[in-house]
C-alpha cells in the first residue's frame, strides 16, 4: 500500500496522520508510524492504523480496512474464548481396537503428537489415553484444552489464554507474569502435580509451542491433523481402522445378530465406509436407528451416496474445517486430482492434470500432506483416501467448470498416450524389433531405456483405467469429444492407442485376463469405428495373448478372422504366424504349426526384424520337441537363445533356457535339466518375468520329480500352479497339475494322484487340448494300475493311444507298449515288465508335456 501511494517516507506518513488529529493536539512521531509496519506485531492500536490507510488511499478503501479491522478484533476476542477442563468426558461410544497406538502412548512422561486425516479417531484416542493412564495410576489427572485448529465452534484459541487456563485449573495465578513465564510455570506445575496435559486439534506447531515449548518431561498428547516438524515430539501417524476394527465398533453399536443376519452385506459396508472411524461410527449409529432396515438396505445407501458424490453431514462438514485453511493452489490441485484415480498417477501425470499449476505443484502438494490430506509415497505417488477424493469432487463439481475437468482430463490422456509410444519405441530400438509405428501425433517423451522399463512396470494400472475408460466418458479420441465409439470421426480411439504399445508388458505382468479384456475392446471399438488397421493389430494382440494362456481354440477362432489384405498386414504378419502356429501346435496339429511358423519367420526375415526371429525359432523348437525330433529342437533354441542375447533381450534369453531345461529333461539328463531350470527360474524372477516363472517351476518340478524326489517336486509344482492361475496361464496350470499328479503318485499317493489328474483333464477338455487330454487320460491310466485295477487300467490306456494317434504324437508307441505288458501279464508273462510308479516312467514328463 505504501509503494502504491508512492513510498512516502515514515516522517512524511506521521505528519499526514498528525494533521489527521490537528484538532486534538496529537502529534504522532516517525519511530510510532515505523513500528506499525514492523511484521510479527501482536497488538496495535487500531485507531492509529485507520489513520496510516488514511494517508495513504482514498476514503472507499479505508472503509474496507474499517471493516476488516472490525472482523479481526471479534476474532481476536473468540480466540481469547477457550474451554479447558480438568475431567476427562465419558466415552459417549464404544472404544475399540487401537491396542498398539494406546501401548505407546502409554510411556510415561513422554510427549506423543498423532496426526491423521480428519476423522480418523485423534480426539477419542488421546482422551482413552487419558483415562487408562488415570486408572493406571501413571498420572493424577489430565487436563484437556480444544485448540479450535480445525473447528466450526470458533478461531483457533489464543495460546496464552490455555497457559493461563490450565494454570488455574492447576492453582496458580499468572496475573503479572510474562507469556513466557507462564509457559515456564506450567511445564514446572504438570511434571510436580502428575498431571498429563492433552492439546486438542492442534492448528500448528507454533500454537503448541506458545503452550508448552519444552515438552520433555512432561505428560503431554497432541491431536492435530498437521503432521509435527518437530523433533521433540514422537509423531504417532493414526492409520485408519482396520477391517476387524470396523466390524468391532458395528457390533458394538448396531449388535452382533445384524452382521451375522448378512456378513457379506457387512464387509462390504465397511469398505463403503473407507473403514474411516468417523464414518463407520454414523453407520453404525444408523444401522442401529433403522431396525426394520437390512444391511444390504444399508449398502445400497452407500452406493447410491457415492454415486452422488454425497458424504454424510458430519464428514463433510470436518472436511471444509481444514479446506477452507489451505491455500488457493492446493485447494485446486486436490480438486483436479479427485476426479482421477488418485493413486495410479505418477508424477508426470499429477503435473498434467495440474496443467498451470505444476510449477507449484510441489509446494501444494506439501501443503496437502501436511494436512493429512494426502501420502506421499517414495516412489512420487500419492494416496488419498476415498472419502476425501469424493469431499474434493463434489466441491470441484461446484466450483470448477466442466470444461476445465474435461481439459485436465484431455492432458492427462495425452501425457500417457505420449509416453506409451515413447516406451514402445525406446524397448523395440533396445531389442533391434521393427516396433508399431503411432496411427496418430504422438509427442516423443524421450524416454530412455530404463525410464521406458519403469514407467511400463509402474503405470499398466494407469494404462488400462484410461484405456478402458475413455470411452465411457465419451472423449475416447486424440482430440478429445465423442460419440460413444472411443473418438470423434477421423481420430484414432484412446483405447486402440495404447493397447497397441502394452501388449508385451502386460504379457511380462502376467495380467493375461486384464490384457483379453483390453484387446476384446480394443477390437469392439476399431469394427464400431471401421478402423480396419486397428482391427487387424487388436485380433493379432488378442489372439497371441489367448495362445500364451494355453487357450488354443479361442486363439485359433480370433485368429482366423484376419483380413491379411488389410493396411499393416506385413508389419504384424511375425507376430500373427508365431500365434498361429502356437496355438495350432497346442492342438496337436503339428504340420499346418509349421507351415505357419517358417511363414512368419520368413516375414520376420523380410522386416529385418531379428528380434520376433528369435520368438519365432523358439516356437519352432517348442514344434520339434512336441513331436520328439530333439536334436532338431535343441538347434533351435540354441539359436533362438543367440538371437535374443544378440538383441540384448534378457528375458528372452531366459526363456530359451526354460525351453532348455524342458529338452534336457526329455533327453533323460534330469539333473542337467533341474540346474538349467533353478537357473532360469533365478532369472525370470529377477527380471519379473511372469510367464517365464510359471514355466520354469513347470519344467523344474518336472526334472525333481524325475529324479525321485517326489515331496519336493510337489511342492515347485504347488507354487508354479498359484503363479500360473494367477496369471492365467491355463495351459501350464494343467502341466504343473499333471506333474503334481506324478509326483503324489510317486509318494504312493494314488488317490490325490487321481485327484490332480482328474483336475488337469478337465482342464484339458475346457482349452480343446487334445495332446493333453490323452496324456491325462495315460496319467489316469498308470494310477489305475497302481491301485491293481487292470481293467481300468487298460480303458484309460486305451483312451490314450487313441488319443495320440489323432494327432499323431510319437507318445502312443510307449502306451502301447504299456498295453502289451499289461496284456501278456494277464497272460501269465512277466509281472516285472510293467513297474508303475517309477522315475522313468510315471515320474518322467513325456516329450512335449
Amino acid at each position: 500500500m505504501r509503494a502504491e501511494a508512492g513510498d512516502p517516507s515514515y516522517a512524511e506518513i506521521a505528519r499526514r496522520v498528525t494533521a489527521q488529529r490537528s484538532g486534538h493536539g496529537v502529534v504522532v512521531s516517525r519511530a510510532t508510524v515505523y513500528d506499525c509496519f514492523r511484521e510479527g506485531r501482536r497488538r496495535f492500536d487500531v485507531a492509529l492504523v485507520i489513520g496510516i490507510v488514511r494517508a495513504l488511499v482514498t476514503e472507499p478503501t479505508v472503509r474496507s480496512w474499517v471493516s476488516a479491522l472490525a472482523v479481526l478484533g471479534q476474532r481476536t476476542a473468540a480466540a481469547a474464548l477457550v474451554d479447558v477442563t480438568a475431567t476427562v468426558p465419558p466415552a459417549t461410544a464404544p472404544f475399540v481396537g487401537r491396542t498398539h497406538e494406546l501401548t505407546r502412548l502409554a510411556r510415561p512422561s513422554s510427549a506423543h503428537w498423532i496426526h491423521a486425516m480428519p476423522g480418523a479417531g485423534k480426539s477419542t484416542l488421546a482422551r482413552q489415553a487419558a483415562r487408562n493412564a488415570i486408572a493406571a495410576g501413571a498420572v493424577e489427572g489430565a487436563i484437556i484444552a480444544d485448540l479450535r485448529g480445525h473447528s466450526p465452534a470458533g478461531p483457533p484459541v489464543d495460546p496464552d489464554a490455555v497457559t493461563r487456563a490450565a494454570l488455574r485449573l492447576l492453582g496458580e495465578k499468572s496475573n503479572g507474569l510474562s507469556a513466557s513465564a507462564a509457559r515456564r510455570m506450567l511445564r514446572s506445575r504438570l511434571q510436580s502435580s502428575r498431571t498429563m496435559l492433552v492439546l486438542d486439534d492442534a492448528a500448528s506447531l507454533e500454537q503448541v509451542r506458545s503452550i508448552l515449548s519444552l515438552p520433555s518431561g512432561v505428560s503431554v498428547i497432541v491431536t492435530s491433523r498437521v503432521v509435527p516438524a518437530e523433533s521433540r515430539f514422537q509423531p504417532l501417524p493414526l492409520a485408519l481402522f482396520a477391517p476387524y476394527e470396523s466390524l468391532a465398533l458395528l457390533d458394538a453399536m448396531a449388535g452382533r445378530d445384524a452382521i451375522a443376519q448378512d456378513p457379506a452385506s457387512a464387509e462390504v459396508l465397511l469398505e463403503l465406509m473407507g473403514h474411516q472411524p468417523l464414518a463407520v461410527s454414523i453407520t453404525a449409529a444408523r444401522v442401529a436407528a433403522r431396525d426394520t432396515w437390512t444391511l444390504a438396505d444399508h449398502v445400497e445407501l452407500a452406493r447410491a451416496r457415492r454415486a452422488g458424490v454425497h458424504l454424510d453431514e458430519p464428514i463433510t462438514r470436518s472436511l471444509d474445517l481444514t479446506y477452507q485453511l489451505l491455500p488457493d493452489t492446493a485447494q485446486r490441485l486436490l480438486r483436479a486430482l479427485a476426479h482421477h484415480p488418485v493413486a495410479l498417477l505418477d508424477r508426470d501425470s499429477i503435473d498434467a492434470v495440474a496443467g498451470d499449476l505444476a510449477p507449484e505443484t510441489d509446494a501444494a502438494l506439501d501443503v496437502l500432506e501436511t494436512h493429512s490430506l494426502i501420502a506421499r509415497a517414495a516412489s512420487g505417488r500419492i494416496h488419498m483416501h476415498e472419502l476425501i477424493r469424493v469431499y474434493a469432487a463434489d466441491v470441484g463439481l461446484e466450483i470448477d467448470s466442466p470444461s476445465e475437468r474435461q481439459a485436465a482430463a484431455d492432458r492427462l490422456r495425452r501425457s500417457v498416450v505420449d509416453r506409451a509410444w515413447s516406451a514402445h519405441r525406446t524397448r523395440s530400438r533396445s531389442r533391434r524389433a521393427v516396433g508399431r509405428a503411432p496411427r496418430a501425433a504422438v509427442r516423443d517423451a524421450g524416454l530412455s531405456e530404463v525410464e521406458a522399463e519403469e514407467f511400463l512396470a509402474g503405470s499398466l494400472d494407469l494404462l488400462l483405467h484410461i484405456a478402458l475408460t475413455a470411452d465411457r466418458h465419451g472423449d475416447g479420441g486424440v482430440d478429445g469429444g465423442g460419440r460413444g465409439d472411443g473418438g470423434v470421426e477421423g481420430d484414432i480411439a484412446i483405447v486402440n492407442l495404447i493397447a497397441e504399445t502394452i501388449d508385451d508388458a502386460l504379457h511380462r505382468a502376467g495380467r493375461g485376463e486384464d490384457a483379453v479384456t483390453l484387446f476384446r475392446e480394443a477390437l469392439r471399438v476399431a469394427r464400431l469405428r471401421t478402423d480396419a488397421e486397428g482391427e487387424l493389430r487388436a485380433l493379432v494382440d488378442l489372439g497371441a495373448t489367448l495362445t500364451l494362456m494355453g487357450r488354443a481354440a479361442e486363439a485359433e477362432a480370433v485368429l482366423s478372422s484376419i483380413d491379411e489384405e488389410a493396411e499393416g498386414w506385413w508389419s504384424e504378419a511375425p507376430l500373427a504366424h508365431n500365434a498361429r502356429g502356437t496355438s495350432r501346435l497346442l492342438q496337436g496339429r503339428f504340420d499346418e504349426a509349421r507351415s505357419a511358423l517358417e511363414a512368419g519367420l520368413a516375414a520376420a526375415s523380410r522386416l529385418g526384424d531379428r528380434w520376433r526371429e528369435g520368438l519365432l525359432w523358439n516356437s519352432i523348437a517348442l514344434l520339434h520337441l512336441h513331436t520328439g525330433d530333439l536334436a532338431a529342437c535343441r538347434i533351435a533354441l540354441e539359436r533362438s537363445i543367440d538371437i535374443s542375447t544378440e538383441c540384448g533381450d534378457l528375458s528372452a534369453a531366459a526363456r530359451g533356457r526354460v525351453n532348455l531345461a524342458k529338452l534336457l529333461h526329455d533327453q533323460g539328463d534330469h539333473a542337467a535339466a533341474e540346474t538349467e531350470a533353478r537357473t532360469a527360474l533365478s532369472e525370470m524372477e529377477a527380471l519379473g518375468y511372469v510367464p517365464g516363472i510359471a514355466v520354469a517351476y513347470s519344467n523344474l518340478s518336472a526334472a525333481v520329480c524325475a529324479l525321485g524326489r517326489f515331496a519336493e517336486s510337489a511342492t515347485l509344482a504347488e507354487r508354479g500352479r498359484a503363479v500360473a492361475r494367477d496369471a492365467g496361464m491355463r495351459q501350464t496350470e494343467l502341466e504343473l497339475l499333471r506333474t503334481s499328479g506324478r509326483s503324489r503318485l510317486g509318494e504312493g499317493r494314488v488317490d490325490d494322484a487321481r485327484g490332480a489328474f482328474e483336475l488337469a483333464r478337465d482342464l484339458a477338455d475346457a482349452l480343446g487340448d487334445r495332446l493333453a487330454a490323452a496324456a491325462c487320460a495315460e496319467d489316469l491310466g498308470d494310477c489305475a494300475h497302481a491301485a491293481r485295477d487292470r481293467a481300468e487300467a487298460r480303458s484309460r490306456w486305451e483312451q490314450a493311444v487313441e488319443g495320440y494317434r489323432a494327432v499323431s504324437s510319437p507318445d502312443a508307441a510307449d502306451v502301447e507298449g504299456k498295453l502289451a505288458a499289461l496284456l501278456g501279464r494277464r497272460g501269465g508273462g512277466d509281472e516285472a515288465a510293467l513297474t508303475v510308479p517309477s522315475p522313468d516312467g510315471v515320474g518322467r514328463e513325456k516329450p512335449g508335456r
